[in-house]
């Protein structure tokens, strides 16, 4: 905060030190030391690149450290990491998710479903508009780098996470303008970073979602199908692929239960 930054390439790694000579006891500092990383961030001074890049470098680190000990949940990380990951300046929530979700992305699948209902959980919470805004945004990031893999394809455990946003029964506390713009934001996101024809997987999952909305359709109210609907057509508006095996067996399904009813 005075303005002077010649030591904080080695505070950030000092951090890391500590973190691996501590092992798991080091979650009782983690927060102190995510409030560090951002208080350098929101200094008087704007920081060089390479001052940045070291920031999210070690908060990168701490949370795979701590993940890797096994005494640490994903949530009380997610938790400790909120404010930073929610920061009101764009290249900081950006570069947050991309510190954070590769820890998210490291878990079993049911620890990456329970880190995607909290993510959208977040939005339950009262708050401005401006705050809104960055909170879609913070979550549209999140979403994106636990999905994406390396080398700009999907991660192999993507599929659960489509079908958990795709889904209107995940997250019901969540629903309406709120939940439709994350995922057409996260839409938009993967169409501009991945080539088209990584997408007949997106496809599939969001068949599979269709799929079984069907299978209960009578349990079903317009909100839920419209919400569905628009996700189709922002789908379609993008340049991916569609897989035309799953259309055609999802159109084979819908046939047979037309004829047995």
């Amino acid at each position: 905060r005075s303005g002077k930054c010649y030591s904080l390439e080695a505070l950030f790694h000092c951090l890391v030190a500590i973190a691996k000579d501590l092992g798991a006891s080091f979650v009782t500092y983690f927060p102190l030391s995510v409030q560090a990383i951002t208080c350098c961030l929101e200094g008087t001074m704007e920081l060089e690149a390479n001052h940045v890049e070291s920031a999210f470098r070690c908060l990168a680190t701490l949370c795979t450290l701590l993940w890797r000990s096994g005494k640490v949940t994903m949530l009380h990380i997610l938790e400790c990491t909120r404010h930073i990951r929610n920061h009101p300046k764009q290249h900081v929530r950006k570069l947050a998710a991309q510190a954070v979700a590769p820890a998210v992305r490291s878990s079993t699948s049911e620890i990456i479903l329970a880190s995607v209902r909290n993510l959208i959980m977040e939005h339950s919470i009262p708050c401005e508009l401006s705050q809104q805004v960055h909170r879609i945004e913070a979550t549209t990031f999140m979403l994106h780098y636990i999905a994406v893999g390396h080398a700009s394809a999907l991660h192999s455990k993507s599929d659960s996470v489509l079908r958990a946003v795709f889904d209107p029964d995940f997250v019901p506390e969540v629903r309406g303008t709120v939940r439709l713009v994350i995922v057409q934001n996260l839409l938009v996101s993967l169409d501009a970073s991945l080539p088209k024809s990584v997408f007949k997987e997106l496809w599939n999952s969001f068949l599979h979602v269709i799929s079984s909305c069907a299978a209960q359709v009578g349990n079903k109210n317009i909100s839920e199908v419209m919400y569905l609907s628009e996700i189709a057509i922002s789908i379609c508006s993008t340049r991916f692929e569609l897989c035309t095996d799953g259309c055609n067996k999802l159109s084979g399904c819908t046939l047979q239960r037309q004829h047995r009813a």
